[in-house]
C-alpha cells in the first residue's frame, strides 16, 4: 500500500470511528479535521488560500474529500489534489471501480447512521450516488464489479426517490446476469409510480430464478401489484358508470326538449366544458321544463351561462337582468357598448346566424320555430350591440 493510500485508509477509520460514536460530523473539532486531512501548516507571513479560508467556516468540512461527492483533479487543496491522483492516475480501470464501489458501500453504511446529523441519510445517498457513478463509468472489465455497482446505484435511487433510475440500472443489471434483488428493486419501483403491469413482468421474472419462487420480498411486492391491479379495475368501472351515467341524462334531457316540441342538432360546445361550469341540462322541476343557456359575445371571445331558465322566460328578461344600464359594465366590455336596450341577439342556422326579431317572443315559441335546432341540449344565442361590424355582416350573410 502506498504511502497515499494508508493515509486515505487512516482518514476513513477515523471518520468511521467518529461517525459511529456520535452519529454525525457536525461537532468534529476544526484541529481533528485538519489533523484528518493532514494539512500543512500556514507559515508565519504567507497569505491563507481561499480552499484553506473555507475549511474554518461552519461548513468547512465539505471542503475535505472525505466528505466530497465529487473529487476535482484541479482542486487547490492539496488533499483532494492526493485523493484525485490516486485516483485517477495511479490506478487501472478495475481497480477504480472497486474503490468507487468501496466509498460507495461505505456512504451507504454512513447513511443508516446520519438520521439528525448535519449530512443527513440523503447527504450521504447522493455521495454513493457519486461513487457508484464515478465506478461505472470507469468502464472495468470485470462485469461483476460492474453489476454489483449497477446494482448498488439502482438500490440509492430507490432511497432518493429516483423511480425511473432505478428500473434503468436495474434493466442493465438483468441483460448482463439474473438478479432477484434488481427485479425487486425494479418492481418496487415500478409500484411507487402504479404501474402495476411493469412491476408484474419483473416480480414474474424474479420468482423464476431457480430457488426464488417463494421470496418473501416478490411475493410482498405481488400483493402491492395485485392491489393495484383491483384499483385500477375499480376506477375502469367508476369511469364507465359516469358515462353510461351520463349518456342516459343526455337522453333524458333530450327527450324531454323533443317532447316539448324542441328540435335538438349538434351542440356548438362540448358538454364537457359547459358540465365544468355548472351548467345543467334540461329537467323538470315542479313538473315545468327548466333548462340552461348559454350566451356568447363573440366581440370579445366570453359567454355566460344562465341557469334556471323556464319556457315562459325570453331574451329580453335576461339582457335586462343582465346588461342594465344602471351597474356597471362587464370587465370585458372596454367600450361600454353591452346594455340591454341596445343589443341584438342571433342564433345558428345551419352554416349562417340569423337575428332574432323579437327579443321579447317567450322561448316556449322561439325554440320551436321551424328553423331553429337546439344545438345539443343547451339553446346557444351569440349576442352583440346592435351597429357591431359582426352583426352588419351576419345580416348581410357574410360569415
Amino acid at each position: 500500500m502506498s504511502s497515499k493510500d494508508a493515509k486515505i485508509a487512516e482518514m476513513n477509520a477515523a471518520a468511521d470511528a467518529h461517525l459511529a460514536e456520535s452519529g454525525s460530523f457536525e461537532d468534529i473539532p476544526m484541529d481533528e479535521l485538519m489533523d484528518w486531512a493532514d494539512l500543512p501548516p500556514i507559515k508565519e507571513g504567507e497569505p491563507i488560500p481561499d480552499w484553506r479560508r473555507r475549511l474554518e467556516e461552519p461548513e468547512g468540512w465539505r471542503e475535505l474529500p472525505l466528505f466530497m461527492t465529487k473529487i476535482d483533479e484541479n482542486s487547490e487543496n492539496p488533499a483532494v489534489a492526493a485523493l484525485a491522483d490516486v485516483l485517477y492516475n495511479e490506478v487501472s480501470p478495475e481497480e477504480l471501480a472497486e474503490t468507487c464501489k468501496s466509498k460507495g458501500n461505505q456512504a451507504m453504511k454512513q447513511a443508516g447512521m446520519a438520521v439528525g446529523g448535519t449530512v443527513g441519510p440523503k447527504g450521504c445517498y447522493r455521495t454513493a450516488l457519486e461513487f457508484y457513478t464515478e465506478g461505472i463509468h470507469a468502464k472495468s472489465p470485470n462485469q461483476d464489479v460492474v453489476v454489483a455497482l449497477l446494482a448498488n446505484r439502482a438500490q440509492v435511487h430507490l432511497a432518493l426517490e429516483n423511480y425511473g433510475h432505478c428500473v434503468a440500472d436495474c434493466q442493465d443489471v438483468l441483460h448482463i446476469k439474473e438478479d432477484v434483488k434488481c427485479c425487486f428493486r425494479a418492481a418496487k419501483a415500478c409500484n411507487f409510480v402504479k404501474k402495476p403491469d411493469r412491476a408484474i413482468r419483473f416480480i414474474e421474472r424474479g420468482l423464476r430464478i431457480p430457488g426464488e419462487s417463494g421470496n418473501k420480498a416478490l411475493l410482498a411486492q405481488k400483493k402491492v401489484t395485485d392491489g393495484l391491479f383491483a384499483e385500477i379495475e375499480k376506477k375502469k368501472t367508476q369511469a364507465n358508470l359516469k358515462k353510461r351515467e351520463a349518456v342516459a341524462e343526455w337522453m333524458e334531457s333530450v327527450q324531454l326538449l323533443v317532447d316539448s316540441g324542441i328540435r335538438v342538432g349538434k351542440s356548438e360546445m362540448l358538454s364537457s366544458h359547459w358540465a365544468q361550469y355548472g351548467a345543467k341540462g334540461p329537467r323538470l322541476e315542479d313538473g315545468e321544463l327548466v333548462f340552461s343557456l348559454l350566451m356568447v359575445y363573440d366581440e370579445y371571445n366570453q359567454s355566460d351561462f344562465v341557469q334556471n331558465v323556464a319556457l315562459e322566460h325570453s331574451l329580453a328578461d335576461h339582457l335586462c337582468e343582465m346588461f342594465p344600464p344602471t351597474v356597471p359594465h362587464a370587465g370585458w366590455d372596454e367600450q361600454k357598448r353591452y346594455n340591454a336596450p341596445d343589443l341584438t341577439v342571433f342564433y345558428q342556422v345551419g352554416d349562417r346566424k340569423r337575428e332574432v326579431e323579437n327579443l321579447n317572443e317567450p322561448f316556449q315559441m322561439l325554440l320551436k320555430r321551424e328553423d331553429y335546432v337546439c344545438p345539443g341540449f343547451l339553446p346557444t344565442f351569440h349576442v352583440l350591440p346592435k351597429d357591431a361590424l359582426y352583426a352588419q355582416q351576419w345580416r348581410a350573410g357574410e360569415y
